[in-house]
């Protein structure tokens, strides 16, 4: 018995994450399982999971049930929130997977996009607005120091940086605020 849905094969520890699995199901039904949902236990791995029809796989994480992947290609298993790659999973590929498969120019498509995770097509650099090496957003498939380079190298900012730019900084000169003092 490796996988097994006959809760007489599950231990107490099975039976306990299963009833905090079928909690999170009654109280929050996820969207990524869909019809003839059944509950699992995975005796090698230790998992206990719900899986669809159609193999959709969800597994308790920090008190929430969130979608758990396996890649179609190399294997990888995780979730969005964790896996080797630290890279969302999408259409059930890894990111390493998925980016080979899907944009061998480098390019990032509008399933990355969704994910909201970049991959610079001229450097490589990869990230999200909030997290990347240069600390600044991506714009049109660039990293932000590329996309200076490329859109405007006379140093003017172009509409895409206008609705990223960060607000100026005005420096009030301190000696000019205060009022001249009488000499003696």
């Amino acid at each position: 018995m490796t996988v097994t849905n006959d809760l007489s094969n599950f231990g107490y520890r099975e039976l306990d994450m299963a009833g905090d699995l079928l909690k999170a199901y009654a109280n929050n039904r996820p969207d990524f399982l869909y019809s003839k949902v059944e509950i699992f236990s995975n005796s090698i791995s230790g998992y206990v999971f719900l899986s669809d029809e159609y193999y959709n796989v969800g597994i308790m994480k920090d008190d929430k049930l969130v979608q758990f992947f396996s890649c179609d290609n190399c294997g990888e298993e995780g979730t969005n929130d964790e896996n080797a790659h630290d890279k969302p999973f999408i259409n059930h590929l890894c990111w390493e997977c998925h980016g080979q498969e899907e944009h061998p120019d480098d390019r990032t498509c509008e399933d990355c996009e969704e994910y909201e995770f970049f991959s610079c097509g001229n450097c490589g650099e990869e990230g999200t607005n909030e997290s990347n090496a240069h600390d600044k957003p991506f714009i049109n498939h660039l990293c932000w120091v590329c996309h200076i380079q490329e859109y405007h190298p006379d140093d003017h900012t172009c509409e895409d940086c206008e609705d990223y730019a960060e607000p100026e900084e005005v420096e009030s000169d301190e000696e000019e605020d205060k009022e001249p003092e009488e000499e003696l």
